[in-house]
């Protein structure tokens, strides 16, 4: 059987990549496992515009996933802290297993090709094709030959564990879950996500309906710490010593059995190659404090989608597609990782390196108050700085448009904090005043908040980016 591309796996990344590829014209096979477990899983309102750019909005809204208003956490001595999403904009709160099958569901009827009960047995990477052999039941072996294969496996990491994914130094976890049912909840919020630490790590609770919630409390790897016990009652012996959690538990029932596993963060060296990508918790996994798993697992599901596309239908752009697909997911892991660890050093504040630099570099502080005391400005690119084409997408495929290149950011860059750094060296230097560099700026480039504007022109010019003529 030949195919335009085979996924592997049908959770939230191979379901959202096989239904868009499939819209854009590609024939895709999916092959996919029964669900080993399902939790509950928190999406943050932020996930509507991917919805959008996948084509789920009406698929989601019409399955009637409870919508989330916020989170309540109680984290360590702190007081209380409850942050409510917007009334116009909030979160959804999903039970894996049915929110898996309406985005399988969704792919089917988009016009993939679903494998259920498929065990992969092996992947034979070629040069300009790929075999994928998998059997269902006591079938016989069969083999899929495809120009691309998407690992979309999670923890499984069928392609991903032999492309060398091993874990990273920092926090280990090992997550032990619950379903629990209760007539009535005693809770702040009954739609709020819920946190709290724990004497040996902290817990973490999402309902999905009115009255089930899921419960999850996270600890350091056992290590023989359960030898004698069971998992419920390791569960438990945590559970106890909440005090939040307690209380909302008291009158609660347990469900099903007590399920644990691994959850401590590893990556693949590389996240995509010729004719492969590694996409969602195949390529990487990250402490799920941060709440973005499912929405982690579509950009990525998404950007994959527009880099297949574009080496289908555009083959000469396929290397420079493929670099941007492993460059971003790697940008996206580093500055998950960043968040997470902040959270435990106290340090979570948004942003990455640039927002760092902006808001604490005294390079950037002093290049800003010279641009305001300047009676006018005369910039031109600094020596060594030029415009390269670099890969950017452009609605659902890959384009190759303008990026900076210098010592300062020798892979280039297009963006920085929503400003485009190319329309920058080429405006600045007809213009006198900051104003009206931000007013032509505007013209040519939309809408954009001025802080923006000025710290990425502060920026650029503590950065050499930028000098006097």
């Amino acid at each position: 059987m030949e195919t335009d591309v085979v996924v592997l796996g049908c959770g939230p990344a191979g379901a959202a990549a096989a239904g868009l590829l499939s819209r854009l014209g590609a024939s895709v096979t999916v092959l996919t496992r029964a669900p080993r477990w399902s939790i509950g899983e928190s999406i943050p309102p932020s996930t509507a515009r991917l919805f959008a750019e996948l084509g789920l909005t009406a698929t989601i809204e019409a399955a009637g996933f409870l919508r989330s208003r916020g989170n309540t956490v109680w984290w360590g001595n702190a007081p209380e802290r409850v942050e409510p999403f917007s009334a116009d904009s909030l979160g959804w709160q999903v039970e894996r297993s049915p929110f898996d099958a309406v985005l399988c569901q969704a792919a089917v009827t988009a016009g993939a090709m679903v494998v259920h009960e498929a065990v992969v047995t092996g992947v034979e990477l070629g040069e300009t094709s790929h075999t994928v052999a998998w059997r269902r039941g006591e079938e016989a072996e069969r083999r899929t030959v495809a120009r691309w294969v998407l690992d979309c496996t999670g923890r499984a990491g069928v392609l991903a564990r032999r492309m060398g994914r091993e874990s990273r130094p920092g926090r280990a976890t090992f997550a032990l879950h619950g379903a629990w049912e209760a007539d009535r909840w005693d809770v702040p919020d009954v739609t709020h996500t819920l946190v709290e630490t724990t004497p040996g790590g902290w817990a973490w609770s999402i309902p999905v309906d009115e009255r089930r919630r899921h419960v999850t409390v996270m600890i350091d790897p056992p290590a023989g710490k359960l030898s004698g016990t069971t998992l419920e009652d390791a569960y438990r012996r945590e559970l106890a010593g909440t005090t939040h959690f307690t209380r909302m538990l008291r009158d609660a029932r347990l469900h099903q059995s007590v399920g644990g596993l691994s959850a401590s963060p590893y990556v693949a060296p590389a996240f995509a190659g010729p004719g492969w990508a590694l996409v969602g918790d195949a390529a990487s996994f990250i402490d799920p404090l941060s709440s973005f798993g499912i929405k982690k697992a579509l950009a990525a599901a998404w950007l994959a989608a527009v880099v297949v596309h574009t080496s289908l239908t555009e083959p000469s752009l396929t290397g420079a597609a493929i670099e941007l697909f492993d460059r971003r997911e790697r940008e996206a892991f580093h500055e998950l990782s960043r968040q997470a660890a902040g959270v435990w050093t106290g340090d979570a504040g948004p942003g990455g390196d640039e927002l760092a630099l902006l808001r604490d570099d005294p390079a950037v502080h002093a290049a800003l108050k010279a641009l305001k005391d300047a009676d006018a400005i005369s910039l031109r690119a600094g020596p060594g700085v030029v415009l390269v084409p670099g890969p950017t997408v452009r609605g659902q495929r890959v384009v190759l448009e303008p990026h900076l290149r210098c010592d300062w950011r020798p892979d280039g860059v297009r963006f920085i904090r929503g400003i485009s750094v190319p329309a920058l060296l080429v405006l600045a230097p007809g213009v006198t005043q900051v104003p009206d560099l931000y007013d032509q700026y505007v013209r040519a480039e939309g809408a954009t908040d001025l802080r923006d504007f000025l710290g990425v022109l502060s920026l650029l010019v503590s950065r050499g980016v930028l000098v006097p003529s």
